[in-house]
């Protein structure tokens, strides 16, 4: 599988193996030709490309998953992609509730659930609940859960704290089902107790402390890529966050590195460069600055007294340093979280 598109779009291994694990075909992408001239809000929700599936052209929309439409949004974005090809329109997600798939089916739109569903009527394909013989259990949480759950950690609670789910979604701009999404994985992961009440509360029956120390290895770094920029990119104005061993500088003994490092979302970094047109990428040893990539926006709930991006992302992000002095420094990052 091209490379380039694997970096763009994540779920694509998934997506292909399951096309071929239910149909013994073998799809294959490329990029969507027309993709470049749509408007920000269709790129921004998905990812666009071409497939060929049993000697046919469709045009594929992955999910962003930090940024997922709702299903009326989804039908509304493919009626207007319907007036610029005649090929088959397929929206594909990473997970949806069943009464969510029988929502898209009444409304014809078609659809791909890795590991799930494929309802393609168009191309007669109508596959309904495939069950796998045994279930996958999760094992990491996605970019969404994550930010949504140090968004918890940053404000430390008593134990049997109970939760909105619409309070877990806050003060991110996710949808209601990515939100919904992100409660089923705190509760598979047994981190949280959901109560099926008309509020649909959720309920975190341990400390703070307990709750990192149990969530953690379901964690993963948000560090997606780094770039190295020559100049120092500022968002309406205002610096962006420090990471890396900037931050880590802020925290510990670590000396300050040779070059700042910040952090931002994709989407962020889009911004950037559109605002900002004399700012490109160069040699690391041209460099200003470096700029690590997140999967999940940091600004959004960081502390912004210090300039730095939250510590327990930031103990992510650098884990698995070899670095001797950087593990010294996140021990002492650590040790000085304040439960």
């Amino acid at each position: 599988m091209n490379s380039e598109l694997q970096h763009a779009a994540p779920q694509l291994p998934a997506l292909a193996s399951y096309i071929e694990t239910v149909l013994g075909d073998t799809p294959s992408f490329s990029p969507w030709d027309q993709a470049p001239s749509l408007p920000y809000y269709l790129t921004s929700h998905y990812c666009l490309l071409h497939m060929t599936l049993l000697g046919q052209t469709c045009v594929v929309l992955l999910e962003n998953p930090q940024q997922s439409a709702s299903l009326p949004e989804v039908k509304k974005h493919m009626d207007t992609l319907r007036k610029l090809t005649q090929a088959p329109l397929i929206f594909v997600a990473e997970a949806l509730a069943s009464y969510e798939r029988k929502r898209l089916i009444d409304k014809g739109v078609q659809f791909i659930v890795p590991g799930n569903q494929l309802f393609i009527p168009e191309l007669g394909l109508d596959l309904r609940e495939y069950f796998r013989a045994r279930q996958e259990k999760i094992t990491l949480m996605s970019p969404a859960t994550q930010a949504m759950l140090i968004n918890l950690l940053m404000n430390p609670s008593p134990p049997s704290l109970q939760l909105s789910q619409s309070t877990l979604g806050y003060p991110f701009k996710y949808s209601k089902m990515t939100v919904s999404r992100a409660v089923k994985e705190l509760k598979d992961l047994g981190l949280i107790v959901v109560h099926n009440d008309r509020q649909a509360h959720i309920e975190i029956q341990i400390s703070s402390h307990q709750l990192w120390e149990d969530a953690r290895k379901h964690m993963r770094s948000p560090l997606k890529k780094t770039l190295w920029l020559n100049q120092i990119p500022h968002l309406n104005h205002t610096p962006l966050l420090l990471a890396g061993e900037s931050a880590l500088n802020k925290h510990s003994l670590l000396m300050e590195p040779r070059l700042p490092v910040y952090a931002c979302s994709s989407e962020t970094l889009a911004t950037l460069l559109k605002d900002s047109p004399a700012l490109s990428e160069v040699a690391p040893e041209d460099a200003v600055c470096a700029l690590q990539i997140w999967s999940y926006e940091p600004t959004v709930y960081a502390r912004t007294k210090d300039g730095c991006v939250d510590p327990f992302s930031l103990l992510l992000s650098l884990q698995d340093s070899k670095d001797e002095r950087i593990q010294i420094g996140l021990s002492q990052v650590e040790g000085g979280l304040k439960w």
